[in-house]
C-alpha cells in the first residue's frame, strides 16, 4: 500500500507549483500516509478511499499530523494540513475513487473547530492562529512580478512600491517605515540610515541597492516639487503622515489576482499584509544566520514575531535535511539492490 500511495502522492505534486509542492507533499507524504499505513494497511486502497475512509479519518489524521509533527504550534497548521487534504482528494482521489459522503464535507477546512476541540480535549493547546502569515517564495515572486509590470505612476503609487520594496528587502515594520525622514537617506552615498529606537545616538548604515536608489531619487524629486514642509519620508497627497492602511489596498489588489483560482487559501490566510512581507525578509535572514537582536534592531520587530519566523526556519530545516538524507541514500548502491 504505502508505494501506490507514494505513486499516487507524486504524480498529485507534478501538477503544483515550486511553492505548493513544498506546502503540500511533505504533509502527505510523511504524515498522511503514515496514518493510512498505521489504521488502515490490512486493505486496499480501493476499498480505502471509496469506502472506508470517512468523516473521522479526516479528523484523525489531522491530529495525527499535529500531534507527530514537532514544529506544529500554531492552530494555523490545522488549516494547511486540511487544505492539503482537500487539494489531494480533489485533484488526484475523487475522480479515481469517488466517495461522495467524502465529497459533500468540502471543504475538509470546515471541520477545523472540531479537530481543535478534540486536541484540547486531549491536552494538546495550539497557538492562535497568526493575524499575518509569512509569504512564500512563489508569492514573493509574484509581487516582484506584479510591481515590476505595474505602469501607475501616480504619487502614492510610487511610495507604496518603495514601502514594499522595503518591506522584502529589510523586513521594516510598518512604524519604522513611517519614521523615516528624507534626512535619514543620503542620495549622495546612498545609505539609508536606522537609527536605534532606544538608542538615537547609534544607527545601522545601509547600503541601498541601486536600482531602489533610483525610485528613492525619482521620488525624492518629485516631493521636492511638493509644497509640504514635513521632513518626514513618506507622505499621503495631502501632505500629513502615512498610517498602516497607506498599503493595504496596493496589496489587496495584489491578493486578489494571486488567489483568483482558490478561493479556498484566500478566505483562510492572508499573508499579502505589511507584517506578512515583512517576515519572509526575516525569515530569510534567520536562514543566512543573522544576529536576531540585529534583525529586532533594523526591523522593530520584537520577540513574538521574531519567535514566529524562527519557527517556520525550523519546519524549512527541518524539511532540506530530509531531502537531503533521502536524496543520499537513494544514490547508494545498497537502495536499488534492496
Amino acid at each position: 500500500m504505502k508505494e501506490e500511495l507514494l505513486r499516487i502522492i507524486y504524480k498529485f505534486g507534478l501538477n503544483l507549483s515550486k511553492s505548493e509542492y513544498n506546502q503540500y507533499i511533505p504533509k502527505l507524504r510523511d504524515y498522511f500516509v503514515k496514518y493510512l499505513i498505521d489504521t488502515m494497511s490490512n486493505s486496499t486502497i480501493e476499498n480505502v478511499f471509496k469506502h472506508e475512509f470517512t468523516r473521522n479519518n479526516i479528523i484523525q489524521s489531522t491530529i495525527y499530523y499535529v500531534v507527530n509533527n514537532e514544529n506544529v504550534k500554531s492552530k494555523s497548521a490545522i488549516d494547511d494540513f486540511l487544505i492539503a487534504l482537500n487539494r489531494f482528494f480533489e485533484e488526484s482521489i475523487y475522480i479515481k475513487y469517488p466517495n461522495h459522503n467524502l465529497i459533500s464535507l468540502k471543504p475538509f477546512t470546515s471541520l477545523n473547530k472540531e479537530i481543535e476541540s478534540a486536541l484540547s480535549s486531549n491536552g494538546i493547546k495550539l497557538e492562535e492562529r497568526q493575524s499575518s502569515p509569512s509569504i512564500n517564495d512563489e508569492q514573493y515572486k509574484f509581487i516582484l512580478n506584479y510591481i515590476h509590470n505595474d505602469k501607475d505612476n501616480s504619487f502614492k503609487t510610487r511610495q507604496v512600491r518603495i514601502i514594499i520594496k522595503l518591506f522584502l528587502l529589510y523586513g521594516f515594520s510598518f512604524d519604522r517605515i513611517i519614521n523615516l525622514k528624507k534626512s535619514d537617506y543620503s542620495l549622495e552615498h546612498r545609505i539609508l540610515e536606522i537609527v536605534y529606537k532606544d538608542m538615537p545616538r547609534r544607527s545601522l548604515q545601509l547600503e541601498v541597492p541601486y536600482s531602489l536608489h533610483k525610485e528613492f531619487e525619482i521620488y525624492l524629486q518629485k516631493l521636492s516639487q511638493t509644497d509640504f514642509e514635513s521632513e518626514r519620508f513618506f507622505l499621503n497627497t495631502r501632505g500629513n503622515p502615512i498610517t498602516h492602511e497607506f498599503t493595504i489596498d496596493y496589496l489587496k489588489e495584489i491578493r486578489n489576482m494571486y488567489f483568483s483560482n482558490n478561493e479556498l487559501e484566500k478566505e483562510l490566510r492572508n499573508p499579502f499584509t505589511p507584517t506578512g512581507l515583512a517576515k519572509y525578509a526575516i525569515i530569510r535572514m534567520i536562514l543566512d544566520s543573522v544576529n536576531q537582536s540585529v534583525i529586532s534592531d533594523l526591523t522593530d520587530f520584537k520577540t513574538d514575531v521574531l519567535s514566529n519566523c524562527q519557527d517556520i526556519v525550523n519546519e524549512i530545516k527541518e524539511l532540506n535535511r530530509n531531502r537531503y538524507v533521502n536524496h543520499m541514500i537513494r544514490g547508494l548502491q545498497a537502495y536499488d539492490e534492496l
